[in-house]
């Protein structure tokens, strides 16, 4: 399925009144919302990302795809999991552009489960350019989680000076960090 509007059956596009294309986040509730194929898109704005899980939801994606959102200045264009779980059975997250976690932006006390598709040429300025695992000072210190059980992670690029993790970056602004 194409991020244009010609080849799939739903397309969830950008309210431009809001900042996230879908957000799960009350305070204090929990939600969970499954997605069976299908298109979520064009999400901008400064925090503008395909899909936001926050504060204990739950987002399963059954194939579909996340595709051609841009949060420039922020983190997690394709996907950010904060404080709540992610489970992507096969499908795709690409072509997603932002600072950190360009696909994927997994942080504080979240998991990302990948159980088959693909995370491609997303790209990040700074860490990430795929998936993002880990804890940001303006965030919190919690543990992030992100187990990939199959599917692929390629063609992803990180594009500034301090670049970390074109693919995959794991760590921390706390303390050690790992990148592949």
């Amino acid at each position: 399925t194409d991020c244009n509007g010609s080849g799939g059956k739903h397309y969830f596009v950008k309210d431009t009144s809001r900042d996230d294309a879908w957000k799960l986040s009350t305070p204090g509730e929990t939600g969970s919302f499954a997605v069976d194929g299908g298109v979520i898109t064009h999400s901008s704005m400064i925090t503008g990302k395909g899909v936001s899980v926050t504060n204990g939801s739950r987002f399963t994606m059954y194939n579909g795809t996340i595709c051609g959102n841009d949060c420039s200045d922020n983190r997690g264009a394709g996907v950010e999991v904060h404080q709540g779980a992610f489970a992507m059975y096969g499908g795709a997250i690409k072509g997603n552009v932002t600072t950190d976690g360009g696909g994927v932006f997994v942080n504080g006390n979240a998991v990302f489960t990948m159980h088959g598709g693909e995370i491609s040429d997303n790209r990040a300025t700074e860490s990430g350019g795929g998936v993002y695992v880990g804890s940001r000072n303006d965030y919190t210190t919690d543990a992030a989680a992100f187990t990939m059980t199959g599917g692929t992670i390629s063609g992803n690029a990180v594009t500034g000076k301090a670049a970390n993790g074109g693919g995959v970056y794991v760590g921390s602004e706390y303390g050690s960090e790992h990148s592949d």
